[in-house]
């Protein structure tokens, strides 16, 4: 009977050390769960106002006007009127020829025709005193005729002589070479003492005009497209300003658009003048050039750091503040506004955008938004 006992004891005993083995292996294998990572990140409030939309693009200042002077007659120029660089008004003498053939060759074209004339009156005098004799046939019919024909020819040599004196007189007033417009003049090509000749291919000097000042720039396809719709709106507007001085931009007119794209650079060729009196633009000068388009009335803006590209477009983390997590949104994406970008679509004036630390975040992640400037965002 004790034997049964002992031996009913021993097996509990080794019952329970197993349990209790089992029991603590299996205690040991149950891990607590980690706690969800939180990102930490920077938000930015979605932005309602309205927004000027503009395009900017690189020009360079022309002159509307350049014109190389040549002289039209050849000769020794004996003097310059002006100074090199100096303001002309159209109509200013520039050059001097040596005048003294030229007033020779007009007084020859003049007593040429001076001689002329007078054979002309003497053979119309001879046609009228015959005319009646031939009609009476006391005279010759034949000679009366050649009479006649030497009056036509001396009329017409009357004509070339009167002629000969237009070009003479012509020659003799372009010995002063005149400004054609209103402009500044360049250095001397040509100085004072040098023989020149009619239509000389290296010209004296030039003048080009400086104000108006002319502005060239281009635009490439997709931006002309836009400048074309707000011109056709009434609403494009033509600014310019120097790179050094962009709060000094100055309004203009478009006045010249090209009637085809350049095949080599993709885009069209556009001019516009400006008021320049205080010569603030000078020629062959880089300016920049603003195109306003018009306004977009309480467009959303982000900024731009907020947008990121993907294999399905453009998209933002909207950041979600009772779940404290993120939620991925496609968005499409406008004008660039300085530093904001405008999101035509996507998402609305009263959400908040992931601004910094985008690149660990997943859709749905779970953030946490940095308040101090010491923290940073992986």
């Amino acid at each position: 009977m004790m034997r049964k006992v002992n031996s009913y004891v021993i097996r509990l005993h080794i019952y329970l050390c197993i349990f209790f083995l089992f029991t603590l292996g299996g205690c040991k294998s149950i891990k607590p769960q980690p706690e969800e990572r939180a990102y930490p990140v920077t938000i930015a409030a979605v932005e309602q106002r309205d927004v000027s939309i503009s395009i900017e693009s690189i020009g360079n200042v022309f002159s509307l006007q350049i014109v190389q002077i040549r002289p039209q007659v050849g000769g020794v120029i004996t003097h310059a009127y002006v100074e090199q660089g100096q303001y002309v008004k159209k109509d200013d003498p520039l050059y001097q020829i040596e005048a003294r053939p030229f007033k020779d060759r007009l007084d020859v074209a003049k007593a040429t025709l001076t001689k002329d004339t007078a054979s002309l009156k003497f053979a119309q005098i001879r046609v009228e005193r015959y005319s009646d004799l031939v009609k009476k046939d006391y005279f010759s019919k034949l000679n009366f005729d050649q009479y006649t024909t030497e009056v036509e020819a001396a009329k017409g040599q009357k004509m070339i002589d009167e002629a000969n004196v237009a070009l003479a007189e012509l020659d003799l007033e372009w010995t002063t070479i005149m400004s054609p417009i209103e402009g500044k003049i360049s250095q001397f090509n040509v100085d004072p003492g040098n023989l020149v000749v009619a239509n000389d291919p290296k010209a004296l000097t030039d003048i080009r005009q400086i104000t108006p000042a002319d502005i060239r720039f281009n635009l490439t396809q997709k931006d002309f497209i836009a400048v074309q719709k707000a011109k056709d709106e009434g609403t494009l507007k033509f600014e310019v300003f120097l790179p050094q001085k962009v709060e000094e931009p100055r309004s203009g007119q478009i006045y010249f658009i090209d009637n085809h794209f350049d095949l080599s650079t993709g885009t069209i060729l556009i001019k516009g003048s400006v008021e320049n009196n205080d010569e603030l633009f000078w020629p062959g000068e880089f300016v920049r050039v603003r195109l306003n388009l018009g306004t977009i009335s309480k467009a959303s803006l982000v900024p731009e750091e907020a947008v990121q590209v993907g294999q399905d477009g453009p998209f933002v983390y909207v950041y979600i503040p009772e779940k404290e997590r993120v939620e991925y949104r496609l968005i499409t994406k406008g004008e660039k506004v300085g530093q904001q970008v405008v999101i035509e679509k996507g998402i609305t004036s009263a959400e908040k955008v992931v601004t910094k630390g985008q690149v660990n975040l997943r859709p749905g992640s779970k953030v946490k938004i940095i308040t101090s400037t010491n923290d940073k965002a992986e």
